[in-house]
């Protein structure tokens, strides 16, 4: 084996949850240079203009109005000018901070937000895979869970899209109470979804063995029955049952309800009988 595959063998694989987290991080970063960035632009730029508008306005005013003040009133009023420009400046400058750390707080939560639901992803499919091994038929019962629970909601929440947001609200706090806990998320699931009623399927094999056995009963029935009652004679026909003796015809006519009709309509296809006429049972 060649060093660059010994040492392309050698790397650590990263996890898939600490790559999130990275990126994340990286985003984040990048997210607050921009809105520092911008922020800073935003503030030079109002800072530019208001400066604009009073020399604008401070020409019109020596425009229109002789200054007739002395240069001391001057100096003085253009100190009161300064303070109250460095004042209105440091209060722009407050609310910049303000809003920026609003912004980057708001990121900071979002972010934890987002690393744990990874973490919950992660937990849930790690249980899922685990638990399907021993029981496949989990997503039928989890299935079964929703039907029923939405059942059960559909008398406390009528619009559709609410009862969806209900379901999928329930299936998560199970999930991550489970997982909180150090249960098992799928298996909590399952657990619930037999609370409700929930029966596992019954499996292939056993199924063909009870409906075997069930058939093999019913042929033995079959067979206890027809031991038990003397078989009707063979080629017997409509002429013949009317001859039997009325004791030995009403037990052949208990046994086939549809033995006289059926026997009179052979009879009568053949032309033996009238078909207009009708035969009172004894």
């Amino acid at each position: 084996m060649s060093e660059e595959n010994q040492s392309t063998e050698a790397e650590p694989s990263v996890p898939q949850s600490k790559v999130g987290e990275i990126v994340a991080k990286v985003r984040n970063e990048a997210t607050e240079k921009a809105i520092r960035q911008t922020t800073q632009e935003m503030t030079e730029k109002m800072e530019q203009m208001q400066r604009e508008n009073r020399e604008n306005i401070q020409s019109l005013v020596s425009a229109v109005v002789p200054d007739d003040r002395t240069e001391e009133e001057k100096q003085r009023d253009d100190l009161a000018q300064i303070k109250a420009d460095i004042a209105k400046q440091r209060e722009e400058a407050e609310a910049t901070r303000k809003a920026t750390e609003a912004q980057k707080q708001a990121l900071e939560e979002e972010n934890q937000k987002r690393v744990h639901e990874q973490g919950l992803h992660n937990a849930y499919v790690a249980d899922l895979e685990s638990f399907n091994k021993a029981k496949p038929d989990f997503n039928e019962a989890r299935l079964y869970m929703r039907q029923a629970r939405a059942e059960q909601l559909k008398f406390t929440i009528s619009d559709k899209k609410e009862l969806e947001a209900a379901l999928d609200a329930e299936h998560r706090r199970i999930a991550e109470n489970a997982i909180n806990s150090g249960e098992n998320a799928a298996e909590k699931i399952y657990a619930f979804a037999e609370s409700l009623g929930y029966k596992p399927p019954v499996d292939s094999t056993e199924a063909k063995e009870k409906l075997a056995a069930q058939k093999a009963g019913a042929e033995m029935a079959d067979l206890s029955a027809a031991s038990a009652t003397p078989a009707l004679p063979s080629g017997l026909t409509w002429e013949g049952l009317l001859k039997m003796p009325d004791a030995e015809r009403h037990e052949a006519m208990k046994r086939d309800p549809g033995l006289f009709d059926r026997l009179g309509r052979k009879a009568e296809e053949k032309g033996h009988i009238s078909p207009n006429l009708n035969f009172a049972r004894d």
